[in-house]
């Protein structure tokens, strides 16, 4: 019966925008990131300017870096998953590296940075925060060699390449 169908029919269709409607975007995913990261550096301020001041709760202060830098990464992760052809792709790979360093997560934030100074993209000072943020990895896990001198003289590079 027709009816029957047009119920059918409007029932599928309400059910799929209500989908399309709770589904991020690329753009959202990437600004909820991008509150947390901001978030952290304000977080991390407070701390360094009252540190030896007044007695500041470190451990509330530690947990709440941890959580902002886990909600960042839902967002980050997120986007890279669902969006791999956004523009927001390449600064969200950038963000994930530098927060799982900042996790202990050596070898996700590995790959993800090795894949930002490899990407075709101009931005050469996000490339060269990520060849800085790989050798400190190499030296927090006493594994420097010639890769790891190699990268640092890449950021001269890309330094010389944003200036002139």
């Amino acid at each position: 019966d027709i009816w029957a169908m047009k119920e059918v029919l409007m029932t599928i269709l309400l059910i799929t925008s209500t989908f399309s409607f709770f589904q991020e975007n690329d753009e959202l995913l990437f600004a909820k990131g991008e509150t947390f990261v901001e978030a952290l550096s304000d977080e991390n301020l407070y701390i360094l300017s009252n540190y030896g001041k007044n007695k500041i709760d470190i451990e509330y202060a530690n947990a709440t870096i941890k959580s902002y830098t886990i909600n960042a990464l839902k967002y980050f992760d997120e986007l890279i998953e669902k969006h791999p052809n956004s523009e927001n792709f390449f600064m969200a790979k950038f963000h994930k590296g530098n927060l799982e360093c900042d996790l202990k997560n050596n070898k996700t934030a590995k790959e993800n940075l090795i894949w930002v100074v490899n990407a075709d993209d101009k931005r050469s000072a996000y490339k060269n925060k990520s060849y800085r943020i790989l050798a400190w990895i190499e030296i927090e896990e006493e594994n420097w060699n010639s890769d790891s001198e190699s990268n640092i003289n890449k950021t001269d590079k890309f330094v010389i390449d944003s200036i002139g």
